[in-house]
């Protein structure tokens, strides 16, 4: 992704509700980001009900072959290919998923999908924003968590109050995201959670802080409404001691900045909740692109966050 565009409402999943909130948001008017970690359409429309009612009318159809006889037809030969109705429900759903990419880009609605982002023109968080992981499967190398690399002279900016607010569910630090009772989401045909079923922790056996840990017995977590970012925990900017870690899979790189900027700063406002995990590398060449890793030694780089 190569943007720093600001978009006034960001649907999070394009499920029946989402992409018809997506696309009404953008008929009025409005800029609009969707982000999904599957193709548009959600559960529903690519997994669940259509290709669902796809196969049912198959059975429907073999049925009534089946009684062809009731009305006063002979059918010889016949036989029912279950794999040729499988292939027929997913172009179904192929086929609307496609309807719906179509309308995304008739109201140029964004969508972004989960994983490792390159950024040429930096990363910045207005007052009352939100950031949340998504809970679905990731592109199976980083094993949860997203990157940002920020390419050339761009970086993150994070505004005073960006990840205060209040009515969302919580992302408990143990859980992963909660309802409003504290339960963990499922994982079912209507939600998907494979991601952060073990909250901040990489995996079960995972070592996290203990302010993150809550008090009790056994420990409940902590609960958090705001902004959530969790860097990788696997891949090339993954934990790099792996399962051999000590203390456990832990998460690696969530900011890298590239090598080369020269003259940038990273901030960050106060005002806001905000859970991070991560490694976070804040390097920048002074303005004349001399420094540790720019040019002559000891003309120190600038960056600080």
């Amino acid at each position: 992704m190569a943007t720093n565009q600001k978009f006034d409402a960001v649907v999070v999943g394009t499920g029946p509700g989402g992409y018809v909130a997506a696309i009404r948001c953008a008929q009025l008017g409005l800029s609009v980001a969707a982000v999904e970690d599957d193709r548009p359409g959600g559960v529903c429309l690519n997994w669940g009900c259509i290709p669902t009612k796809a196969l049912l009318r198959n059975a429907e159809v073999v049925s009534l072959c089946q009684r062809a006889v009731e009305f006063g037809i002979t059918l010889t030969g016949f036989q029912a290919d279950y794999a040729a109705a499988i292939q027929r429900s997913r172009r179904v759903a192929d086929r609307m998923a496609k309807g719906v990419e179509f309308l995304f880009r008739k109201n140029k609605i964004a969508l972004f999908d989960p994983g490792l982002y390159y950024l040429d023109n930096g990363f910045t968080l207005d007052s009352g924003s939100i950031v949340r992981p998504g809970t679905g499967n990731d592109d199976a190398t980083n094993g949860g968590g997203v990157i940002f690399y920020f390419s050339g002279s761009s970086t993150v900016t994070v505004n005073a109050n960006s990840g205060k607010t209040s009515g969302l569910d919580n992302f408990n630090t143990l859980k992963g995201p909660v309802d409003s009772s504290g339960n963990r989401y499922p994982n079912n045909s209507t939600v998907k959670n494979v991601t952060f079923t073990n909250g901040v922790k990489c995996a079960a056996g995972s070592t996290i802080p203990t302010n993150l840990q809550g008090s009790g017995t056994p420990a409940p977590g902590i609960n958090v409404n705001g902004n959530i970012l969790l860097g990788v925990c696997t891949g090339y900017y993954g934990d790099p001691l792996g399962t051999s870690d000590p203390i456990g899979l832990q998460h690696q790189f969530l900011f890298f900045q590239d090598r080369s900027a020269k003259n940038v700063d990273p901030s960050w406002g106060g005002g806001g909740q905000f859970l991070l995990a991560g490694t976070m590398y804040f390097h920048s060449c002074n303005s004349s692109g001399t420094g540790v890793g720019c040019g002559a030694a000891n003309d120190y780089y600038n960056d600080i966050l």
